[in-house]
């Protein structure tokens, strides 16, 4: 970042917390490193109340949540057009704002932000945070979400000019399904040094009665179709021979499954949802994180958090998997989310601690030497700045 330039106001449109997701702790941790820099971060938001407010986090930063439903079983919310959410918003842009930023395409929220910024005469970067359409085992909701992300797509680009970014390589190649242009990569980040600091006391070897030689496989993620919680308990099906344990993190609307699954399997543990503490704890007893994802992945924190606890990483060729796992020295991509071949993988590592130790001292190097907040701050800053110079070609 041009330190040079001066404190700015910036104005995110994106899903946020408490809501509990990739696209929320990508805001937040990048509205911090902003405001930690002197510039105003405003966070526009259709999470967290039923009603209208705006919660003044510091002095340099600020979150306006308006009035919404919650559809999907919260996964789509829905602004309502209410005095307040105007009021709000007309709040908002007369605090003067200089640079726009709007995260993920498809949400009404996005559409919102694109008119806030044509009124003001700000181009907006946008940042998109997947690389496939969401997946469903229903043809008939498939078809839904093909032509509902399309037609937002196509109202989006509309509305105004926009400067849109990929998280992740596989996130910018996406965009141009929907004939756009990406200007490039704005990529996930961690805190690494702090995420370990995070740590509770909590031992989860300790609560299973896990031998130190036991191979400790985690997942961390939301239980819903696509994320591979159930791919991979089916391949710890076939490995109970082996002395490796299965720790699995997280809740929705597979738990039940996943619970009835498991029942007969020893070495499998279902933890449900961890807070970010007891996260870090598990992440940094494990040994390897197994994510065979089939979700439209942009660039996953998850995988982020892995690597800087020191976990191999066995991963589907998914948004993200490029840029974290370059090559095979830095980890294992699955040729499929078959449990054939989540197992195979699996096996290699067991039956090698040498590779699985190299392994595991190069994804923790990898994502502290690169995917920093910092670095992705400075990008932001850059995005903005490029959109809104005199000198850019429109």
């Amino acid at each position: 970042m041009d330190q040079t330039d001066g404190p700015k106001r910036f104005v995110i449109f994106s899903r946020y917390l408490p809501s509990m997701g990739g696209i929320e702790t990508f805001t937040d941790s990048l509205a911090k490193e902003l405001s930690s820099r002197g510039h105003h971060v405003t966070i526009v938001t259709t999470d967290g109340y039923g009603h209208c407010d705006s919660l003044g986090r510091n002095e340099h930063l600020a979150v306006v949540r308006l009035n919404s439903r919650s559809m999907l079983g919260g996964r789509f919310p829905i602004p309502l057009p209410t005095p307040k959410s105007e009021k709000a918003l007309k709040r908002v842009m007369a605090s003067d704002p200089n640079y726009v930023m709007i995260n993920a395409r498809y949400y009404l929220l996005s559409q919102i932000g694109a008119v806030f910024s044509k009124k003001l005469g700000i181009r907006p970067i946008l940042l998109d945070h997947s690389s496939s359409y969401i997946p469903s085992s229903n043809p008939l909701i498939s078809k839904a979400i093909t032509i509902a992300e399309h037609a937002a797509s196509k109202r989006l680009t509309s509305i105004t000019g926009i400067d849109f970014y990929g998280v992740s390589k596989k996130s910018s190649a996406w965009l141009s399904t929907f004939s756009i242009d990406s200007r490039g990569e704005i990529h996930n980040a961690i805190d690494a040094a702090e995420f370990r600091k995070a740590r509770t006391e909590t031992s989860f070897r300790a609560r299973f009665a896990i031998n130190e030689n036991a191979m400790v496989v985690s997942l961390v993620s939301r239980l819903v179709e696509g994320k591979g919680a159930i791919e991979l308990i089916k391949a710890a099906e076939t490995l109970q021979h082996c002395d490796i344990h299965f720790l699995i993190a997280g809740d929705g609307p597979l738990a039940a499954k996943a619970s009835e699954m498991t029942r007969d399997l020893a070495r499998v543990h279902l933890l449900g949802r961890l807070q970010r503490g007891d996260v870090s704890a598990l992440l940094q007893e494990s040994d390897v994180f197994c994510f065979p994802t089939s979700y439209a992945e942009g660039m996953p924190t998850s995988l982020l958090e892995a690597g800087a606890c020191g976990n191999a990483l066995v991963v589907t060729d998914t948004g993200g998997t490029e840029e974290i796992v370059p090559d095979a020295s830095h980890g294992i991509v699955l040729e499929s989310v078959k449990p054939n071949d989540i197992a195979k993988a699996l096996l290699r590592l067991y039956d090698n601690p040498d590779a699985l130790s190299q392994l595991k001292a190069k994804a923790a190097n990898h994502i502290e030497s690169n995917f920093s907040w910092r670095k992705t701050a400075d990008s932001v800053v850059r995005a903005c700045q490029q959109a809104n110079s005199a000198s850019a070609h429109r």
